[in-house]
């Protein structure tokens, strides 16, 4: 079997899309030959049967330059892939689809986000399956979803020794963003503070510039209040070893998004708790608090400090078990099945 890829980014320093890297290192693992398209290409070590082209971002933008580009590949490579994987830009699907139909190459496309658009509408009736992390991660209906969970590096994202404290350690994974609802976060850390529970909270991750004033706000905020640190941008790793030294972390995104942060902080061994009701099937109603209510969060957060370390421990050891469910492995195992 042999795959075309499409996807934004091939970097090991992209603090986004890094992840996507070990992503292709096991598709290779089941082709003979993998291409991968993507947008920007940065520093990588990928197996032998696997060839990077870029469109160019990384030497400037150029909207002709991609689509020219794009075009290039799909066609000169033709003879050397036998399916397609969209990832996450269903772009892709679009500009390549009425190609790929007509040289009978299976297109499968990944997709996770609540919202829905045109273009996404028009990528869904060119591919042959849509893969996304549950029913309620695609914005709409389709006979041809089917719904995975997320690909977890299970091996990456695993315990460390834990040190217990007195302090409860919360932290954030994730852009400075409205989506994320940050400012929750915030209101119920200094609920416990008032409370006199001893806490402090971390933020990992920047901000794009079309949400540079909502991460103003927040950043200004934070800095009226003790023991919170925003680290701003963090690769994979500087994340994986943020989750082994916290007790809880913290998703405040609402229902229709599966974050894969939520079952990276869980494969860690991290105490996770969410909002969003699409993660009902992997969190135990204990751990999810209502959307956007602060107070609500403070009382779970509350409930977690009050916990024996004994009791700690038993949780994290399950919420493990259930994030190793969603490996990495098994998910790219039935994707590469389904477009053989």
């Amino acid at each position: 079997m042999r795959f075309l890829i499409t996807t934004q980014a091939v970097d090991l320093d992209d603090p986004v899309l890094a992840f996507f890297h070990r992503w292709i290192e096991e598709f290779a693992k089941h082709s003979e030959k993998v291409h991968v398209i993507c947008l920007k290409e940065g520093r990588h070590a990928l197996p032998e049967n696997v060839t990077v082209h870029s469109l160019g971002k990384e030497s400037g933008r150029s909207r002709l330059k991609y689509l020219a580009r794009f075009f290039k590949y799909a066609w000169r490579l033709r003879h050397d892939y036998d399916a397609v994987f969209v990832h996450m830009n269903p772009e892709y699907a679009v500009l390549g689809g009425p190609l790929w139909r007509a040289m009978h190459k299976k297109i499968g496309l990944w997709y996770i986000h609540p919202r829905s658009s045109i273009r996404l509408r028009i990528a869904a009736t060119f591919a042959d399956h849509i893969f996304s992390a549950s029913n309620d991660s695609f914005p709409f209906a389709t006979p041809k979803l089917i719904p995975l969970g997320h690909g977890i590096d299970i091996g990456f994202f695993s315990p460390g020794n834990f040190v217990p404290s007195s302090i409860l350690h919360i932290m954030h994974v994730g852009r400075l963003a409205p989506v994320k609802n940050i400012e929750v976060i915030l209101d119920a850390v200094e609920e416990l503070s008032a409370r006199g529970v001893p806490v402090s909270f971390d933020q990992y991750g920047e901000d794009l510039p079309s949400d540079a004033t909502y991460a103003a706000h927040i950043r200004e905020r934070a800095r009226s209040m003790q023991e919170c640190t925003f680290h701003g941008k963090a690769t994979p790793t500087q994340v994986s070893d943020a989750y082994r030294v916290h007790d809880v972390h913290v998703n405040a995104t609402t229902s229709g998004s599966f974050d894969k942060a939520v079952l990276e902080s869980m494969a860690t061994g991290t105490i996770t708790v969410a909002s969003s009701k699409t993660l009902k099937s992997v969190l135990p109603s204990d751990l999810i608090f209502e959307e956007r209510n602060s107070h609500s969060l403070a009382i779970v957060l509350e409930h977690i400090a009050r916990m024996s370390e004994t009791e700690r421990k038993v949780l994290r050891d399950n919420l493990r078990k259930n994030a190793t469910k969603n490996n990495l492995q098994q998910l790219l195992a039935t994707i590469v099945r389904e477009l053989s």
